[in-house]
């Protein structure tokens, strides 16, 4: 008797282990769903925010490439002013030649994400897109661009400098621009080149990263559509 109730005994521990085993499996698999489900969600937190900056980018874009648009065509207008040896006017704007330009792109979430959250993304190709927009691309582009507005500040100042020795008149920034600008062919050549400068800013700057913006943003709606 004592035999027969340990065999039931051993057997019934065993259903006891096994069913433990099994409810233990049960809670992991569990976990890891809310795990998993969990990092879902801030890989798609991350993402709708790295949209976000995008979109806020391709805003700003298209914004400055209506006022470099803007300026091109009052740089003309200079143009003709100075070629056509009219007199002085209130309206010719002097100051509005030495706008720089500038290129920006919003690395708040991309920041965000190098930080902690970079591993956590799914798509190994938004991660090298990523990585090429915001620390390849953006970064020599800004430099490029600093480098070409030093430039054009450097020999602008150095005319200026060099016609002050000589200049008597109003000291008023505009007149003063305006007399230097009307004595020498430098200031109509220098205006000619911010024109085409800024021509290729729109070009060669606004306009790519603007392709480049909405590229990543399909890349990001397709993840997101995945999930």
């Amino acid at each position: 008797m004592e035999q027969n109730k340990t065999g039931k005994y051993l057997k019934y521990a065993i259903g006891e282990i096994v069913l433990v085993v099994i409810g233990i499996l049960i809670a992991i698999s569990i976990n890891n769903w809310n795990e998993e489900r969990k990092e879902k969600q801030f890989e798609k937190a991350l993402l709708l925010e790295l949209k976000e900056n995008l979109q806020s980018d391709i805003s700003i874009n298209k914004h400055q490439i209506i006022i470099q648009n803007g300026h091109i065509e009052h740089i003309k207008g200079l143009i003709g002013h100075l070629n056509s040896k009219l007199p002085y006017n209130d309206s010719l704007n002097f100051i509005r030649v030495v706008y720089h330009e500038s290129f920006q792109v919003n690395r708040s979430a991309y920041e965000s994400l190098k930080n902690g959250g970079f591993e956590k993304l799914s798509s190994k190709e938004l991660k090298t897109e990523l990585s090429r927009y915001y620390d390849i691309y953006s970064i020599s582009k800004s430099k490029a661009i600093a480098l070409i507005n030093d430039g054009y500040q450097k020999a602008l100042r150095n005319y200026v400098w060099e016609k002050n020795k000589t200049y008597v008149g109003e000291q008023d920034y505009e007149k003063k621009m305006f007399y230097l600008a009307s004595n020498g062919r430098f200031y109509i050549n220098y205006l000619y080149a911010r024109n085409r400068w800024k021509g290729n800013f729109i070009k060669d700057f606004l306009k790519p990263n603007i392709k480049q913006a909405e590229f990543l943003i399909s890349i990001i709606d397709g993840v997101y559509k995945e999930q």
